[in-house]
């Protein structure tokens, strides 16, 4: 092995520098007219007149079986807006 090879195996590789920006998340749906200064309760009972809803927890989709067998879920759940439960007592 010469001189020139054994100094190029051991010299460490050149530094790079990248940058890589994150893309700021754009949130679309539920929150577009969503006024951020005001309140949010009232602004949600606006966009979803009915809601909250007392539902029967057995006409929920069954991919929520987990969540109901996990949190003791009772036999009727709120319905705070289309696809968001929470357990009633």
């Amino acid at each position: 092995m010469s001189a020139s090879t054994a100094s190029s195996s051991t010299s460490a590789p050149p530094a790079v520098s990248a940058s890589v920006e994150s893309p700021t998340p754009t949130v679309t749906g539920v929150t577009e007219d969503i006024d951020p200064n005001g309140d949010l309760a009232i602004q949600l009972k606006q966009r979803f007149p009915g809601y909250p809803l007392l539902i029967d927890a057995s006409t929920i989709d069954s991919d929520f079986e987990f969540v109901k067998e996990s949190y003791n879920v009772g036999e009727q759940v709120v319905a705070l807006l289309p696809g968001v439960y929470a357990t009633y007592n």
